[in-house]
């Protein structure tokens, strides 16, 4: 009885893992919360200036992150879009209240952010998507001036 209540353990931590990173298809999702917006992506620039709002896109695939560099100094207002090409991913950024869950394939969730301070902010994949030593490798920077 032991022995089934492990493997039955190890079989829900496997499929949970591999439903992460190495999954093709985005689950279902419930309706992003006020802070996100779900939309398709089709915009072909990475990063721009809108008005006084700085747009940043950051892109996961599986076990990297990827931010296009752009200034932004503290005070701006930035929208952040979150993106996937592949694997199912969440995003975060440390020591910030932003967060974009379970973000899949062809999917994005947009976040407003205004950075009050300038910094090197960790943008991080929040969602276990694979071997703990590739995901917790799944980072990236974003400056503030």
């Amino acid at each position: 009885m032991k022995k089934i209540a492990t493997l039955t353990g190890i079989a829900v931590v496997s499929l949970g893992i591999l439903a992460g990173c190495g999954g093709d298809k985005p689950a279902n999702n419930s309706a992003p919360s006020n802070s996100q917006t779900s939309s398709q992506s089709s915009t072909s620039s990475n990063t721009a200036a809108t008005g006084s709002v700085k747009e940043v896109k950051v892109e996961g695939t599986n076990y990297k992150i990827e931010v296009q560099p752009v200034e932004i100094k503290a005070g701006d207002k930035v929208k952040l879009t979150f993106a996937t090409k592949e694997g199912m991913h969440g995003y975060s950024i440390k020591n910030t209240s932003v967060k974009a869950d379970q973000v899949g394939p062809g999917m994005s969730k947009t976040v407003e952010w205004t950075p009050d301070k300038p910094g090197e902010y960790e943008v991080f994949c929040n969602t276990i998507c694979g071997p703990t030593d590739k995901h917790t490798a799944m980072t990236a920077k974003i400056v503030v001036k």
